[in-house]
């Protein structure tokens, strides 16, 4: 009877814990939200051109072992302007006007999207 009881305990203990365990994807998920948070953009306009500096903790654009290789896909007003293997480049020759800056990192080898993006509103003038 004694063993029956301790065995029906261990069998509560094991079914309450795995419930509550949580799954390898949603702290990977979790990862990336906190990596987007982390991400941060700097830019200026000179003349009619877009200078834009980035510093994403989580990603690497020179090849280091310890972040993932990416790169950085450019869209001005919904029209893509380029991609770029760095983490500060040059837009050029941009028209006069106010204009909508899409930043999108995507992995470097597939091309898949990191879920690390920007927005932003310039103004060339």
């Amino acid at each position: 009877m004694k063993m029956a009881a301790g065995f029906l305990a261990v069998c509560l203990l094991f079914a309450g814990c795995s419930g509550h365990m949580p799954r390898k994807e949603q702290r990977e998920a979790d990862a990336a939200s906190a990596a987007e948070n982390q991400a941060s953009v700097r830019y200026f306009v000179k003349d009619r051109d877009l200078f834009v500096e980035c510093m994403i903790p989580s990603v690497t654009f020179s090849g280091s072992r310890h972040a993932k290789p990416a790169k950085i896909k450019v869209y001005v007003d919904g029209v893509w302007k380029g991609e770029y293997n760095t983490a500060a480049f040059v837009v050029k020759g941009l028209d006069k006007g106010v204009h909508t800056v899409q930043l999108e990192v995507v992995d470097k080898n597939t091309g898949a999207r990191l879920g690390i993006h920007r927005q932003f509103y310039i103004s060339v003038s």
